[in-house]
């Protein structure tokens, strides 16, 4: 076969693609490798550099299509895409040419949780976990699962599990603060913040749930110094501001609340949870139009969420719009039946209504 001039060119500039695709690919593998997935963000690259890898990997697998880390990557890739479905292909695939790839089983597994199909994921944890006892991600990430199902107790076991393996896994102390403050223990969950800072220092998440773990001790101080370096760190960071303004309210600085809050919905608003602190806060001022238009935003945005309702009604109570406050009281009741406060509330208004059995009623539940 004669072979021109033309053709000898073409194929040095194809040769000269793969050696570039190859190359890019362990630039990116490289540079994944440092990223096995965790329960935290997924990858610092951009959106379009996540699709610029995508293309790359699609390309060598289309060259190499019995690579199972090939495969890996892209599922990686698709999963900080949220591209969830395609991430469990391409992760299948990887285990189909490679059972022993303990690495893409914590990945599935990671991509089945987020789908909340949580027996799947546990099934992926214990098989990585199987292949290598020794390796902390699966531990965490089974935590997490269990965190999700309420199953505290293996999740802190399975966070211990990886401390101990990893010292110095900052994830494992930020989760496992999590379980702790979950279960109330407050002091043992800021002692993990605490490490998880002197781990990271210049991350405003960590800061936020320092300050909540201080609000929850009643350390309103510290939780406001807190937040308000989580702002420093990142300006533009709505929960810090949610955070704060929640502090606020608890020491009744109502105007600094008002100017966080309004801040926190200017940077997030599909969120219920600062609708509905702003509206308690307008009731405290006595504010009630302003009350009720923001605790019906928050109800709309989360109608399973008690506390508006319950504050809604409050805003009823004080108008002396009794029956309508008897409503809301009942509709935060039946979403949470330990709700103290709503008891409280509504006894109030049965006892403006003469129903004195019922307030009392009311009065002993809340005390229970």
């Amino acid at each position: 076969m004669k072979i021109t001039k033309d053709f000898g060119v073409a194929m040095l500039i194809q040769g000269l693609i793969v050696l570039l695709l190859v190359a890019e690919f362990y630039v990116l593998k490289k540079l994944d490798e440092k990223e096995t997935v965790t329960s935290t963000k997924l990858s610092a690259r951009s959106y379009a550099e996540k699709l610029q890898d995508l293309e790359v990997y699609t390309r060598v697998i289309e060259l190499s299509h019995n690579d199972p880390e090939s495969y890996y990557f892209r599922g990686h890739t698709y999963g900080s895409l949220e591209r969830y479905d395609e991430a469990l292909a391409d992760y299948s695939k990887a285990i189909e040419l490679d059972p022993d790839f303990r690495i893409a089983y914590n990945n599935r597994g990671y991509n089945y949780d987020s789908l909340e199909r949580y027996d799947e994921a546990l099934a992926d944890y214990n098989k990585a976990i199987e292949l290598d006892p020794d390796f902390a991600s699966p531990y965490i990430n089974r935590g997490r699962t269990y965190d999700s199902l309420e199953r505290y107790d293996e999740a802190l076991a399975d966070y211990n599990k990886a401390i101990e393996l990893d010292p110095g896994n900052a994830i494992a102390y930020n989760n496992r603060g999590h379980t702790y403050i979950s279960l109330e223990r407050y002091d043992e969950a800021l002692a993990d913040v605490n490490k998880v800072i002197e781990l990271n220092p210049d991350v405003a998440d960590l800061y936020a749930n320092r300050g909540h773990t201080y609000g929850s001790l009643e350390r309103y101080d510290e939780a406001l110094a807190d937040y308000s370096k989580a702002i420093e760190l990142d300006p533009g960071y709505a929960r810090a501001y949610r955070g704060r303004g929640h502090t606020y309210i608890s020491l009744e600085r109502y105007d600094e609340a008002l100017a966080d809050l309004n801040k926190a919905i200017e940077l997030d608003p599909d969120v219920a949870n600062p609708y509905n602190n702003r509206g308690y806060t307008y009731n405290s001022l006595e504010r009630y139009d302003e009350a009720l238009a923001d605790l019906n935003k928050a109800i709309e945005l989360d109608p399973d969420f008690a506390n508006p309702y319950k504050h809604r009604g409050v805003a009823y109570q004080s108008l002396k719009r009794y029956e309508e406050a008897l409503t809301e009281f009942n509709k935060a009741i039946e979403l949470k039946s330990d709700y103290k406060d709503a008891y409280i509330s509504r006894a109030e208004v049965y006892r403006e209504l003469g129903e004195i059995e019922k307030a009392e009623a009311d009065e002993k539940r809340a005390e229970e």
